[in-house]
């Protein structure tokens, strides 16, 4: 044979491909064409080492196009000629019998479930299988069970009263429900336990990565966002049922406590109303597990948000990508208000050692806060930090300006200090060259003895300083060593030291990192938590008396985890503890003939 005649696969199919279609299709096709064919396949199969394996994934895959043509082409004849002229008469039988199990009546439910399978199975749209079932089947079944309910249920409530009504209604909801699973598509509960149980399978299959870093956990639970939403996007073109079901799945991979477990106490006081944070918290009180999910996001604002080498490797538009990633997790959270402490504690430490990577944003990120449906009250305080900010801003200028004109020998330097630091230094503020005893030193800051020894340490034996702002006789190597005999005075020949020189002025900070994280403010936080929901569950339950005057329990309940619903969700073992507690003390009371019903009292 020729060498021009060994032409591969792909050279001879183009040729091959109109001739083969005509014969699938039974068409008419030419002895030239016939002939063709033939000589192409065998020199194909000849000269083509993989020719015959080509040829047969080449027959496959137009064989399969034309299997699925005919398929579409049955089922649009099916519609078209079959099944508009039996539908209703079909789904008519069908939700008789569903009334019939209704009313107690005896049938093979197998019917009813054949019914709905054909809806979906025999629905020609590609790209929409539920059509047929959603515009017909369930339009049905949605109606008839409407129309049911709209005769039985004034029917019972004038028959029997509304506290039995009230057992009907939840008895028939149950009902209803285990109704639906069984005759309706399963569609959206599936994709909830799917998202559900892979996205907590992923944030344990790394949970020794995101345990020790907050922002690989958050970037674990954005990309999972994204994968979900991705799949109900290409999968159910963002339906709304589906994007629910989403939701709810996301929202229990989020504030999953199995990764991240934050033990609040479990008890309080009832109705107490502070949080005595100088005495020992009570270790045996039994914690109620939350997601740690929301100190682990505010951990990760306080990175993008501060001066961090993460923060500095990102621009601008990134960080506030970032940000913004963080308050659409932050909408799936349960317990913002772990949330609100945490990110406010970061942002005071910010602001007083002015650690900021950029205030425009810190600013910005407030007003994110409040669109996203965050407390008016705690994004207003948080507002109020920016303006304290700037008035002391101004303070501290007019006060330099003041102190400009004076003339110290020892030079002019500006000290950081804490609040406490700031009143043991005040001692001397008449007196500078005075030596002052301990034991007046605790009179003049009225400091908790602990705090005070702490404090003088500091001012004392700050590690960074080669000459201390105070000094102390006799030396102690440790705050235990301090007497009330000890005497403290301000160090007159105190001056920076950088590579062996003095320096005649300087800044120093004598705050360091304020301490967040220790385990006995863990529990004071955690304990001051548990207070406020409290306070806040109090408040709500009064505001809503003192505008009904009058309300059912069941009705509180629901009103009470609406007001509350953006800041966290109380357990009903907290309102009934709470209830109790303003009952108790004459806030409000039961009403004298139903004692489920609450009345409020001026």
């Amino acid at each position: 044979m020729d060498p021009k005649s060994q032409l591969p696969f792909e050279e001879k199919w183009p040729s091959m491909r109109p001739i083969i279609l005509k014969l699938l299709k039974q068409e008419p096709v030419t002895q030239g064409e016939w002939q063709d064919l033939f000589y192409s396949i065998y020199t194909v199969c000849l000269w083509d080492e993989k020719g015959a394996q080509k040829m047969r994934d080449a027959l496959k895959e137009d064989i399969m196009d034309f299997i699925k043509q005919a398929q579409q082409m049955m089922l649009d004849s099916w519609n078209q000629s079959i099944f508009n002229d039996i539908k209703q008469r079909l789904q008519d039988s069908a939700m008789k019998l569903v009334r019939a199990e209704r009313n107690g009546e005896a049938f093979d439910s197998q019917l009813v479930i054949g019914v709905r399978e054909s809806y979906v199975n025999l629905c020609s749209n590609p790209n929409d299988k539920l059509q047929i079932y959603r515009e017909n089947f369930e339009a049905a079944y949605i109606e008839t069970t409407q129309s049911f309910y709209w005769i039985k249920a004034p029917e019972q409530l004038h028959a029997h009263g509304v506290e039995h009504y009230m057992r009907y209604a939840e008895a028939k909801l149950r009902e209803e429900e285990l109704r639906a699973q069984k005759y309706l598509e399963p569609n959206s509960s599936n994709l909830e336990d799917h998202i559900s149980s892979a996205g907590l399978a992923d944030m344990m299959a790394a949970v020794d990565v995101i345990t020790q870093d907050s922002e690989k956990y958050v970037e674990r639970l954005l990309e999972q966002f994204r994968r979900f939403s991705k799949l109900v996007k290409e999968a159910f073109d963002d339906d709304p049922r589906f994007l629910t079901a989403r939701d709810k799945a996301y929202k229990l991979v989020v504030n999953d406590a199995t990764v991240f477990r934050l033990e609040l106490p479990s008890k309080q006081p009832p109705g107490a109303t502070t949080v005595v944070v100088n005495s020992k918290p009570n270790n045996n009180n039994s914690g109620l597990p939350e997601s740690k999910c929301p100190e682990l996001l505010a951990n990760y604002c306080d990175m993008l948000l501060r001066k961090t080498p993460l923060s500095k490797k990102l621009t601008s538009d990134e960080i506030e990508s970032k940000l913004r990633d963080v308050l659409l997790v932050l909408k799936y959270v349960q317990n913002k208000d772990v949330f609100m402490r945490y990110h406010k504690a970061h942002l005071t430490r910010r602001l007083i050692l002015d650690t900021s990577a950029d205030s425009e944003k810190e600013e910005n990120m407030v007003e994110w806060l409040r669109e996203v449906g965050m407390p008016a009250d705690y994004v207003n305080k948080l507002a109020r930090m920016f303006q304290d900010i700037k008035v002391s801003q101004d303070l501290n200028q007019q006060f330099k300006e003041q102190c400009r004109a004076a003339i110290a020998d020892i030079g002019r330097f500006d000290v950081d200090v804490t609040t406490f630091q700031m009143a043991v230094l005040f001692a001397w503020n008449q007196r500078p060259r005075d030596k002052v005893s301990y034991e007046n030193l605790q009179l003049a800051t009225e400091l908790p003895d602990p705090e005070l020894r702490r404090t003088l340490w500091s001012l004392c034996a700050f590690p960074k300083l080669k000459r201390q702002l105070v000094l102390v006789d006799p030396p102690a190597c440790s705050p235990k060593d301090f007497s009330h005999n000890s005497k403290f005075w301000v160090n007159q020949e105190f001056a920076i030291i950088k590579n062996g020189k003095l320096q005649k002025r300087g800044r120093i900070n004598l705050i360091g990192r304020l301490q967040l994280s220790t385990e006995r403010s863990k529990e004071e936080d955690n304990q001051c938590i548990v207070q406020l929901r409290i306070l806040r569950v109090q408040e709500a339950i009064i505001k809503i008396l003192k505008m009904r005057k009058k309300i059912t329990n069941a009705q509180l309940q629901t009103e009470l985890v609406d007001i509350l619903k953006n800041m966290f969700l109380p357990s009903k073992k907290m309102i009934k503890e709470q209830i109790e507690w303003l009952i108790e003390h004459k806030y409000i009371k039961r009403h004298e003939d139903d004692i489920n019903t609450f009345v409020y009292m001026a």
